[in-house]
């Protein structure tokens, strides 16, 4: 079975909300926010945030409209 070499691999819940906004064709910028609580972490519950930041920059392909 799959967890059968990670014990603790169903004895956790995890979720990872992703917000992302293109206020342009060429940039684009990603938030994301990540939950883990699992009995064999630390302190049960990990948080973590990501801020992401895209921009296209220099000659790219034609657009079709």
């Amino acid at each position: 079975t799959p967890g059968e070499h990670d014990p603790a691999r169903y004895d956790r819940q995890r979720y990872s909300p992703l917000l992302m906004w293109q206020p342009t064709h060429f940039s684009r910028v990603r938030l994301q926010y990540n939950y883990d609580h699992a009995d064999h972490l630390a302190h049960d519950d990990a948080h973590s945030i990501w801020l992401g930041f895209e921009f296209l920059i220099g000659s790219h392909p034609a657009h079709t409209y």
